[in-house]
């Protein structure tokens, strides 16, 4: 049986639509998790950074391990774990009125990008506190001595008796 030139063109281009056909429905059932290990690596990453940051800006207020220090909050805790990632985005950004916490965000005067505030915010709901105290006993920054955010009321009342102590 002999084939003509354009038989054999045909043959061939079914052939070969059906291997991209093959390999397209391959690729869409691997897709998902393919989608899931890219997360999974990226949350890492991210993760990771942001356990730098941490130690370089936070865990001299907020302590080590996320622990409570004076009238800083801990952060390790069940409640801002599950806390809204766009609040925690915002807290960290801008601050928080009348208490210690300063804004963050390169845009309200901070050192912070908000890729960088959105991995602290991901370190305080999904973060190993354990990995980042590690990391911060690691790059030497863990608070020497416990401070208090507080004042003395002694000293309070010694700077009340000034001259315009109010």
């Amino acid at each position: 049986m002999k084939f003509s030139t354009r038989t054999v063109e045909y043959l061939v281009g079914i052939i070969a639509t059906m291997m991209i056909a093959a390999g397209l429905l391959i690729y869409a059932v691997q897709e998902p998790q393919r989608i899931v290990e890219a997360q999974a690596t990226q949350q890492s990453w991210d993760l990771d950074v942001a356990m730098t940051l941490y130690a370089e800006n936070c865990s001299v207020c907020h302590g080590a391990a996320g622990e409570w220090i004076g009238a800083t909050p801990a952060l390790a805790s069940a409640a801002l774990s599950q806390a809204d990632a766009a609040s925690l985005e915002k807290i960290i950004a801008r601050g928080l009125f009348n208490t210690s916490m300063p804004a963050w965000s390169l845009e309200d005067g901070g050192p912070l990008s908000d890729n960088q505030i959105s991995q602290l915010a991901l370190l305080v709901q999904a973060g190993d506190w354990q990995l980042t105290q590690d990391r911060v006993v690691n790059l030497g920054l863990v608070p020497l001595i416990p401070f208090s955010a507080e004042a003395d009321p002694q000293m309070l009342v010694a700077v009340k008796s000034l001259p315009e102590g109010d």
